[in-house]
């Protein structure tokens, strides 16, 4: 069996189209869905449950607390069972009927998978954004249980944003050392509606610079402190994206200097907390080819929505860090 475990908070009037893209797909029989209520203020969703109950295996659960997305998806987690897992925002919807079922085989065809992982199109104000194998959103990607319960992966317990993002970055690196691979399905699987009411929709610049930033910097240095704990020291992997991240965070901080500077105080903060946390004690392992591999691909890949502006060199940051 496959859970779906649906996110929801004041989702009342999107959640339907939602649920809408579950039952239609060709492996309803294999799956439960669990709409798992952040405590809304709107009022429970037990009517969708009585709506759908002749139809699917779905019940709803709710959080003793609001407590974001880590906390829904977490509780979600814990209170499942299948064999596999997917998690759909309730706003958002499966690209089509065949979705699920394309993610399914891909694990079921490649037992060593620990996840599988469709692309899924992003549809922004007035265009559309395709994702293609990407492993920082958790939109698209078929999780299998037992890799969880074996390594006790876990969402931050307490970050409201980017949290997908730090469990992702954990599930790479223990399939880069143990050997796992990741199923990438070509297809899309997931459609991010536009919702213009949402956390991350309503205020961009507020969000990315207020919450974003801060929360990607929490969930970095939760995930390199999970795998240091797991495999006693970083592996050869980890060092390379520890300046990966450090190359990101600089790009990240110059881009809060020019669009929200009032923000700039507090983002600073977490860049050296991550600096002297996890960054500096692997510094001296790292080459300075390798350095410059890992700036020139966190400059290419970068996932701003805003144009990059350097408004100092990153050796000129790396040094304000030291200081």
């Amino acid at each position: 069996m496959t859970d779906v475990i649906v996110l929801a908070y004041n989702a009342h009037k999107t959640i339907d189209k939602a649920i809408a893209s579950i039952i239609t797909q060709t492996v309803l029989a294999d799956l439960t869905i669990t709409i798992v209520d952040d405590s809304s203020p709107d009022g429970s969703y037990d009517e969708h449950v009585k709506r759908y109950g002749d139809i699917a295996d779905i019940r709803c659960i709710k959080t003793p607390q609001n407590g974001g997305c880590g906390v829904v998806r977490q509780y979600g987690i814990d209170h499942t069972n299948g064999e596999y897992f997917i998690f759909l925002d309730a706003d958002d919807t499966f690209a089509d009927a065949f979705s699920v079922g394309r993610l399914i085989n891909a694990l079921n065809d490649i037992p060593e998978a620990c996840v599988a992982v469709g692309s899924f199109l992003e549809e922004r104000e007035s265009d559309f954004y395709l994702h293609e194998k990407d492993m920082v959103w958790m939109h698209g990607k078929l999780y299998r249980r037992s890799f969880w319960d074996q390594y006790n992966i876990r969402f931050h317990p307490t970050s409201r944003a980017n949290e997908d993002n730090g469990v992702n970055t954990i599930i790479k690196f223990i399939a880069d050392k143990e050997g796992y691979k990741l199923a990438y399905v070509p297809d899309i699987v997931y459609q991010w509606q536009y919702n213009h009411s949402s956390i991350t929709r309503a205020n961009q610049c507020a969000y990315y610079f207020g919450a974003s930033y801060p929360g990607y910097v929490e969930n970095m240095i939760y995930a390199f402190n999970f795998v240091y704990k797991l495999f006693d020291g970083y592996t050869e992997y980890a060092i390379k994206m520890c300046a990966r991240v450090m190359c990101f965070l600089y790009a990240y901080y110059c881009e809060t200097q020019r669009y929200a500077p009032q923000n700039a105080e507090t983002n600073f903060a977490a860049c050296k907390q991550f600096y002297r946390e996890i960054y500096q004690p692997v510094e001296h392992y790292v080459s300075s080819e390798t350095f410059e591999d890992m700036y020139r691909l966190a400059m290419e890949s970068s996932f701003s929505k805003f144009p990059y502006v350097q408004t100092q060199t990153i050796y000129q940051f790396l040094d304000d860090l030291k200081g």
